[in-house]
């Protein structure tokens, strides 16, 4: 059974008008528990700065293999070789993308369990990638996932999600101890093509509490299998704090450039503080995965060739690493039905979602606050 520890009664906060890039917001670091493993009294990794990430021989490797890379290509342009996918290759993905759905068909666990898709910098594309992740997993299981929205101000996920509910987060945080069964809950949801269930603000809700969300939480463990929560960028306000805290693994989005590779770094430096639980099992694998997309604008040459050395070398190669290729889903502000996506998007978020249920732990309890030092 999950534990849910005692938490002090929610407050409700002004609801912001004109909302600003959660970058810009003030960090709560006061209103934690000093015995935390994220407190005042020990402050967070400093952020890094993006510019050094890349190091001047990386860089000369970068140009080192666009060159020969090129020279290939022209060989092989030459010579009247096409450049795609032999039979035998596409044989090997189809029998790699059926390997990755019948990973995440046939997990199970003795409890609900909650997928964070969390990243420090806005703008990555963390709620299509939230839709994405929740649409795969009900797709390929049948059902029985819930996609919630976890920022604190109200979020894009209902825009971005597929009908017009009439109810939602805000609705459902004061009904809470009215949800008796999955009838009940079906009333805030919005139901997804892929049967996926999605929660967002669709109606005026203040700023989500800690209280919040483990109220809501509460419910959602009790008739969804899974959850997926499009977290807050905020990560050390204690709202984004009780979501890191209460998950099982987590999906970190970032698109190819050196200050979102920075902030992906620095998401993952503040998990295994504020979640420690995700990373104790490090020698059978990590329930973390950082996604790397792609945004159709230009990019920069020695970051495309380097994304997975230096990503690997800054988490110590202890994350996955997986590419995603473009997609204009990301950017679009359209509804986002699973149907839409790209055959390599696809691809590439069964992979990573594949990666991180078959490393989640179900032995700990759910708990949305700090561990005891």
């Amino acid at each position: 059974m999950a534990a849910y520890a005692d938490n002090p009664a929610k407050t409700a906060g002004p609801f912001p008008l004109d909302s600003t890039d959660d970058d810009d917001r003030a960090t709560s670091e006061e209103s934690l528990n000093p015995g935390s493993r994220v407190s005042s009294h020990e402050p967070l990794e400093p952020r890094i700065v993006a510019g050094e990430l890349l190091t001047a021989e990386d860089a000369e490797q970068a140009r080192g293999a666009t060159a020969s890379r090129r020279s290939w290509k022209s060989m092989l342009a030459f010579l009247g070789v096409g450049r795609g996918p032999s039979k035998a290759e596409l044989e090997a993905q189809r029998i790699e993308l059926e390997a990755w759905e019948t990973t995440i068909r046939q997990q199970t666990w003795t409890r609900a369990v909650n997928i964070a898709v969390i990243s420090a910098k806005g703008g990555d594309g963390s709620t299509p990638a939230a839709l994405l992740t929740g649409g795969i997993l009900a797709d390929i299981r049948g059902g029985g996932v819930g996609i919630v929205e976890g920022t604190i101000h109200p979020g894009g996920l209902a825009l971005r999600a597929e009908g017009t509910p009439r109810r939602g987060m805000s609705e459902l945080v004061n009904a809470t101890d009215m949800i008796h069964s999955a009838g009940n809950l079906a009333g805030y949801t919005a139901p997804q093509t892929s049967h996926a269930a999605v929660i967002g603000t669709v109606n005026y809700r203040p700023q989500l509490t800690p209280q919040d969300v483990r109220q809501v939480r509460q419910v959602l463990d009790t008739y969804y299998q899974v959850t997926v929560t499009d977290a807050d960028h905020n990560l050390s306000a204690p709202t984004s704090l009780a979501t890191q805290r209460s998950a099982d693994a987590a999906i970190i989005p970032c698109t190819l450039s050196a200050l979102s590779f920075a902030k992906a770094v620095e998401t993952v430096r503040h998990l295994e503080r504020s979640a420690p639980n995700l990373f104790d099992r490090a020698l059978e694998g990590l329930p973390v995965v950082v996604v790397v997309g792609h945004t159709g604008a230009p990019e920069e040459a020695d970051l495309v060739e380097t994304a997975h050395t230096v990503l690997d070398r800054e988490l110590n190669g202890r994350v996955q690493v997986i590419d995603c290729p473009y997609d204009p889903i990301f950017t679009s502000r359209k509804e986002l039905a699973l149907a839409d996506t790209l055959p390599g998007t696809r691809a590439a978020w069964t992979h990573a979602i594949a990666t991180v249920v078959k490393n989640i732990n179900d032995f700990h309890a759910v708990t949305f606050e700090p561990k005891e030092n």
